[in-house]
């Protein structure tokens, strides 16, 4: 009778050299595509990122007039319209678009161009 030990049913050493091989080829293949993304393609990334900023533009609800029992209106519904400029703007604000944004809310230019400077 033959005795075996629990030594004798070891893994062969070619099973565990393939599997470190394997996982040193995985690590490798990330760090490709990590490579790749990080530096390779930081540049259109980036471009994509800049191009990809969200904006709220608010929806303006239709209201209807708020009237009493009479039919007398008690409540009526003006437009109105907020114009937001933002300090890192100002740079790049020409003389034309002063013109404009004074032409399409009937002011001065020179009044806007007071506001811009305080």
């Amino acid at each position: 009778m033959q005795v075996r030990f629990p030594e004798d049913e070891r893994f062969p050493t070619w099973k565990i050299t393939f599997l470190e091989c394997l996982i040193a080829v995985v690590f490798l293949g990330l760090l490709v595509g990590y490579w790749r993304l990080e530096i390779g393609q930081h540049h259109a990334l980036l471009e994509q990122a800049e191009h990809n900023r969200i904006r709220d533009l608010p929806v303006i609800a239709p209201r209807g007039l708020i009237l009493d029992r009479y039919g007398h209106i008690l409540v009526n519904n003006i437009p109105s319209f907020t114009i937001l400029l933002n300090r890192e703007n100002i740079a790049h604000l020409s003389d034309d678009h002063i013109e404009k944004v004074a032409k399409a809310l009937d002011l001065d230019p020179n009044d806007i161009r007071k506001l811009i400077k305080h």
